[in-house]
């Protein structure tokens, strides 16, 4: 007789949530990837339905070369790591000096969430690490440097404790963001030979994005006083592992997503709040599409009914990997900040990793509306 399966591990989420109002403002937000070099250029683009599509040096099985949607004034000859510090290194510049306003040797909280690809290759992961903490500490500031190998949803599992150190007043701010890449020869090999990388005819495949995005958080009682303008408010954080990866014999079955989400989503439907902006990392893969059609009617039950907005990152800026999950978040600060989508007072971004790794991020305006910005939307 076979033997029975395997009692499946029961499904644990984790987060953290805000229940002061104060604790993790979104005052600045930096962005680069194939789309535009800026988190306004990239929201606008991306408003306008712009997507940029390229071949690259790198050959598929037919001889054909491969598409991304890269960042295309970075060095063609650079690969993986080579081409993540440049981007991180722009992406930290703005953001580390505004930190340091906040006082001598502030300390700071600074997390890259990476590909998982980086957990078996940890001196790369190490070489990033480096340049961020060296940066910081160039800067004035005293950083705590946090890399999180995780892909997609890497950014949920660092925040609640980020957020948890910022609101008991352990650090004074965090910068925390991801960076990714497939423009590598071993990254594109290995996604060839795992049948998941476009190729002309696999409709059931990903282009590849690139690139990176990250957030200043702080409290708002710190930012005051420097007239710092808050974006947004990180209302909610939760994470889990699904039983089933996508790489497992066994199908996805969107557990550990719908629980994330719901963990969030309860709450605000107990206190009759709505969910208007929907942002998520969907792409075409066969096993993302079904967690996606298995987790939406769960998790939107009793937040979103209506029209609720909801949108994809996927079709302008290619598959981000760990970039997608932080990128979502600037994207919704932006969206907040310019009025677009018009109705939308909270985002909740989504992200599956390739891995079992499943994350979702609440966010709410902290802009003040305005008749105008309701009525007619910005930008």
């Amino acid at each position: 007789m076979p033997a029975p399966p395997a009692a499946r591990k029961p499904v644990e989420v984790n987060g953290w949530a805000d229940a002061t109002g104060r604790a993790a403002h979104v005052f600045a937000t930096s962005a680069w990837n194939g789309l535009g070099a800026t988190p306004h250029q990239i929201w606008a683009f991306r408003r306008a339905e712009l997507a940029v599509h390229a071949e690259t040096p790198f050959r598929l099985t037919d001889g054909a070369r491969a598409t991304m949607l890269h960042i295309r004034t970075l060095p063609p000859r650079t690969q993986g790591v080579d081409r993540l510090l440049p981007v991180l290194r722009a992406l930290l510049a703005p953001l580390l000096p505004r930190a340091a306003s906040l006082g001598q040797r502030a300390r700071v909280a600074v997390v890259l969430a990476l590909s998982e690809r980086l957990e078996r290759a940890k001196g790369e992961a190490r070489r990033l690490e480096a340049a961020a903490e060296g940066d910081a500490r160039a800067a004035g500031l005293e950083p705590t440097v946090q890399s999180v190998p995780r892909g997609h949803a890497g950014l949920a599992f660092a925040l609640p404790g980020v957020c948890a150190a910022l609101a008991a007043g352990r650090i004074e701010a965090a910068v925390v963001g991801g960076i990714d890449t497939c423009y590598d020869a071993d990254t594109v090999e290995e996604l060839l030979a795992a049948g998941r990388l476009y190729d002309g005819k696999n409709l059931e495949a990903f282009i590849p994005g690139e690139g990176g995005a990250f957030l200043l958080l702080s409290r708002a009682e710190l930012g005051r006083p420097l007239r710092w303008n808050a974006a947004a408010r990180l209302e909610a954080v939760a994470y889990a592992d699904e039983p089933a990866a996508a790489d497992a014999d066994a199908p996805v079955t969107g557990e550990a997503l719908t629980r994330a989400v719901r963990a969030i989503c309860d709450p605000l439907e107990a206190a009759g709040r709505k969910v208007d902006w929907w942002l998520s990392d969907l792409t075409h893969e066969r096993d993302r599409v079904r967690e996606w059609q298995l987790v939406m009617p769960r998790a939107m039950v009793g937040v979103s009914e209506g029209e609720p907005v909801l949108e994809l990152l996927a079709p302008f800026l290619g598959d981000l990997g760990a970039a997608a999950l932080p990128t979502a978040l600037v994207l919704a600060a932006e969206g907040f900040t310019r009025g677009d989508p018009p109705t939308a007072r909270t985002c909740l971004a989504c992200a599956s990793s390739a891995g079992p790794a499943r994350g979702a991020v609440l966010l709410s305006s902290a802009v003040a509306p305005t008749p105008a910005r309701d009525a007619h939307g910005g930008g």
